[in-house]
């Protein structure tokens, strides 16, 4: 999985021709996804820099649908916009907060420069976590010795894995997952932070940070298929 700055567009194939063309003259890449769900699933492989939902589909989905609504609900630094594309009408792409609408690729570029118009939370999260728990097995990059713990949080981005004996921090290391996939999945981390069994009562560990260029396509999978 390569690091590219990316938008996603959620459309249902019915109304796929009419964001073609916009599509691509964008500067950025663009991907298309024909549900909620595959919506969330990407998001969660890949973060966007943010997600446009196409009105018509947006509606056809209808409030109940909890991927749509879990969608709009997250916390994250990229903003979820809808999309307009109307007969004899310009392409359009539209913020609720704050009200402010642009054509498509023009928006895009926007959001793409991080034009504080465009309601960008505050939040520093770009990726989404979730509670997995699943064994792992870690070791510095210079030494062969593996470490076991358990992973209770996870991201495209990384995780938090218990251990009582914590590495140090900035170590490079290899992290071997279990229990996602048939066969284990293998990562390079670097740890960004620890917790160690003295400094209070939540959980001893480390904070690991994966080397996103080369996240393993089979994380990044089995994370989008777990998240839902």
């Amino acid at each position: 999985m390569s690091e590219i700055d990316h938008f996603i567009l959620l459309c249902s194939e019915k109304r796929q021709k009419a964001y073609s063309e916009v599509v691509s003259s964008a500067e950025h890449p663009v991907e298309i996804v024909p549900s909620p769900e595959e919506a969330l699933r990407a998001c969660v492989r890949n973060p966007p820099l943010a997600v446009i939902v196409d009105m018509v589909t947006g509606m056809r989905a209808g409030n109940a649908n909890t991927s749509l609504l879990a969608l709009y609900n997250l916390e994250l630094n990229w903003p979820v916009l809808r999309g307009t594309a109307k007969k004899n009408e310009p392409v359009m792409v539209l913020s609720t907060s704050p009200q402010i609408s642009a054509p498509f690729c023009e928006g895009l570029l926007a959001i793409a420069c991080e034009d504080p118009q465009w309601g960008r939370r505050e939040s520093p999260r770009k990726f989404i976590r979730q509670e997995i728990q699943c064994r792992a097995r870690v070791r510095m990059k210079e030494n062969g010795e593996w470490q076991r713990g358990t992973i209770m949080e996870m991201s495209t981005g990384g995780c938090f894995i218990v251990s009582y004996e914590p590495l140090p921090v900035e170590s490079l290391i290899d992290i071997e997952i279990q229990d996602l996939s048939e066969t284990p999945i293998i990562a390079d981390a670097r740890i960004v932070w620890i917790r160690n069994w003295e400094d209070g009562i939540k959980l001893p560990g480390m904070g690991l940070q994966f080397v996103y260029n080369d996240v393993p396509p089979e994380l990044a999978n089995a994370l989008s298929n777990s998240f839902l």
